[in-house]
């Protein structure tokens, strides 16, 4: 009888599922009939298989929070190597402008109605600026002349020269920018001021964007302070805060403390990209402290 006893329990899984013969099913049933132990032992089980499936939420949960934790810590890993890296970035191509000297050009007019200049050999990078003179209609060309640690000795250019087309020499006139607050000096065709002089000027536009900066975190704070109590609109203006912190920080990691550049559109690009990096960090250190906190 308990070898019987023995089969019979080894294959009662397969016959509360309904997953046996018809010759089966009766074999069992008979002995199920004659026997209480093995007829307890299958209602053990018909009454284990019809409980409700356990409460798996709060494992979800943890789950969810340590893979959300993962992400934070990996983004605020990638976002701190970013900002080193866009950081040295700014500064192994900050351009270093050329003053002007006797060498450091040479203009040759051909005869197809243009201008060719050739920089000197040293000369990395250069660039020139299309304008037009408001009362005389005189095509303006602003020429300069720079060097940068990584195009000296990185990423080494082969071209030394811009050629310039123009309709009638006096409908033009070229100048080469110091970038130095020293004045721009007239190369070719017309000067439009034989007795003056034209300084061109570092742009401010990066100290107007450090005082809005500035001025939109006073404003949170002030807000801050308004609605301490209210804890979802405190929790979002803590987030707009870290915004012009974010940008103060990537203004100091490009520039330092220099409000001037002669560089607007790279430096407050190259601005934008760490400032970025570190909202990213701000938030996910807030994340994960306040993860701990709660622990």
């Amino acid at each position: 009888m308990k070898k019987e006893c023995s089969i019979i329990r080894d294959i009662l899984p397969l016959y509360t599922e309904n997953m046996v013969s018809d010759e089966t099913r009766e074999f069992i049933e008979e002995h199920l009939s004659v026997c209480n132990e093995c007829k307890m032992k299958m209602e053990k089980m018909r009454i284990t298989d019809n409980l409700p499936p356990s409460n798996t939420v709060p494992l979800k949960n943890i789950k969810k929070k340590l893979l959300y934790k993962k992400i934070q810590i990996a983004l605020l890993t990638t976002a701190l190597v970013l900002i080193i890296a866009i950081s040295v970035f700014a500064l192994l191509t900050a351009p270093k402008f050329y003053p002007y000297s006797d060498d450091i050009l040479k203009l040759t007019e051909n005869q197809n109605q243009s201008v060719t200049i050739t920089f000197r050999e040293d000369v990395k990078g250069f660039s020139y600026i299309e304008s037009s003179d408001i009362d005389t209609d005189i095509l303006v060309i602003q020429v300069e002349a720079w060097t940068s640690y990584f195009s000296e000795n990185i990423l080494k250019s082969s071209r030394q020269s811009i050629t310039i087309p123009y309709t009638d020499k006096d409908k033009i006139s070229i100048y080469y920018l110091q970038n130095n607050d020293e004045e721009d000096v007239h190369i070719f065709g017309h000067n439009l001021l034989p007795t003056g002089k034209i300084v061109s000027l570092p742009r401010l536009a990066l100290n107007y964007y450090l005082y809005i900066a500035i001025g939109s975190f006073v404003l949170a704070v002030l807000l801050l302070v308004v609605f301490r109590k209210k804890e979802m609109i405190r929790i979002w203006l803590l987030r707009l805060m870290a915004i012009p912190v974010s940008y103060v920080l990537g203004h100091i990691f490009i520039k330092g403390f220099s409000t001037t550049t002669y560089t607007l559109q790279r430096d407050f690009f190259l601005i934008l990209l760490v400032s970025v990096m570190i909202y990213c960090v701000i938030i996910s250190s807030i994340w994960l402290y306040n993860m701990k906190k709660k622990r």
